[in-house]
């Protein structure tokens, strides 16, 4: 009888294939090239993470480096706009596959190692990865242990490893760059459209807040005991700074949709709108400004004033701002009256029982919003909760809000140095209203 014996083992087994430098191979025309690297030039972002790097920096340093901060941002710029996805590994086939040897020269790329040289592509890619984690490293404003399931004994030695290392100062300045690189990036792909085209956006947006879901798995958790109390973890999420995200189908879904949960962030960001619905607008929504990723339902409108102030910072103009009911249920000192102090009016829907008068000041009535002359007949006050019940169709509706918005209290000068404005009551008819 025959037997087959397995072949021995090499004495030097090949390396693995190297990510991202194997496989088929995209190229990218160099005046693509040229054009983001321009982009990357007229921002700030080289110098100012090569600023933060040397704040960072203890000692002497390492080994010189292969290729550049710029270099680096160019690849992350070319991956999302050549359909590709923005990872380490598409960022070490750009730099040593997908552009041209010219190009690479400009950018201070070494030469890309053979196509058999396979320790050597595995060499470079870890060099792109090495210089991607250094970058981000320097606005990481988590102090918690990630990539990791444990237990929550290592898990509290780790975060108070981890929170030591930096005061709460420079935890707070880490998120302060994060935000910063992040809104920079979003302006950068705002300058490529046509100043002419860019300056007819007036500054209407809208503020919302979406589910980012992660690839780590939940916290783990004990078997629930008592209603009302949280198990204990048994091992934390690789992800711990990720939380649940659920959604109400109550509101949501009025069509009974389950609900839906995930372990994950949420994203609070500032859309552009249209400035006049009746024309059309001069180009698509597009994303303006964007808060870090944060804990799902955690302070949502602390979150949206720090988008809304980025806009502002980066110089783009304030008018209406529209948001759902996360918003206008947040605390006045939270949204409203920092998002105001920044130029913006906010609009908003209201809930049921938030219809018809909701306080007066003066003998003014607030009605959805707005301050009212005390004057006001019923049918007007009530307009839009007859329009809610379908008791009025939307031709009457529109109508009465015509009549209703000339009992509007107007200003009646500029605000002082406090903020406070004098108001009017306007005489809609001789002898119904009369100055406050």
């Amino acid at each position: 009888m025959t037997v087959a014996l397995p072949a021995p083992a090499p004495d030097n087994p090949p390396a693995p294939s190297a990510p991202g430098l194997r496989g088929r191979v995209d190229r990218i025309d160099d005046e693509v090239v040229r054009d983001v690297m321009a982009m990357v030039d007229r921002s700030p972002l080289v110098a100012t993470v090569e600023q933060w790097r040397d704040q960072e920096r203890q000692g002497p340093g390492g080994r010189p480096e292969s290729f550049s901060v710029r270099a680096l941002l160019v690849a992350m710029v070319l991956c999302p706009g050549t359909d590709h996805p923005c990872l380490a590994t598409s960022m070490a086939g750009v730099l040593f596959r997908r552009i041209s040897p010219t190009m690479r020269d400009e950018l201070g790329v070494p030469t890309p190692p053979g196509r058999l040289d396979l320790r050597g592509q595995l060499a470079a890619y870890r060099n792109v990865r090495t210089r991607l984690h250094m970058m981000l490293d320097l606005m990481d404003p988590s102090p918690t242990p990630k990539n990791r399931r444990l237990d929550p004994d290592t898990y509290a030695a780790r975060l108070e490893e981890r929170r030591s290392a930096h005061t709460e100062e420079e935890w707070t300045e880490r998120a302060r760059r994060l935000e910063w690189f992040i809104n920079q990036i979003i302006e950068m792909s705002l300058r490529t459209l046509p100043r002419d085209v860019r300056r007819q956006w007036q500054g209407n947006s809208a503020v919302d807040a979406t589910v980012v879901p992660t690839f780590a798995k939940p916290d783990r958790r004990h078997r629930r005991k008592r209603k009302g109390e949280a198990p204990p973890v048994v091992t934390h999420s690789a992800d711990p700074d990720a939380d649940w995200y659920v959604r109400n189908p109550t509101e949501a879904h009025p069509d009974g949709e389950a609900d839906k949960a995930h372990w994950g962030y949420e994203l609070s960001m500032i859309v552009s709108g249209s400035d006049e619905p009746s024309k059309p607008q001069p180009f698509p929504s597009l994303a303006m400004g964007m808060a870090i990723l944060h804990k799902p339902s955690h302070n949502p409108g602390g979150q949206a004033v720090r988008a809304l102030a980025s806009v502002r910072d980066r110089g783009h103009p304030a008018q209406l701002l529209a948001g759902d009911r996360a918003y206008s249920s947040a605390k006045p000192e939270d949204f409203q009256l920092p998002a105001r102090a920044l130029g913006y009016q906010p609009v908003f829907d209201y809930k049921v029982d938030q219809l018809g008068i909701q306080g007066s000041y003066a003998g003014m009535l607030q009605i959805e919003g707005a301050w009212y002359c005390p004057a006001i007949p019923k049918v007007l006050v009530e307009a839009t909760i007859d329009h809610r019940s379908s008791t009025i169709d939307d031709v009457t509706y529109q109508a009465r809000l015509e009549e209703r918005w000339k009992y509007l209290v107007l200003p009646k000068e500029g605000p002082d140095a406090e903020g406070h404005v004098r108001r009017r009551v306007p005489g809609v008819q001789p002898g119904t209203c009369r100055p406050l």
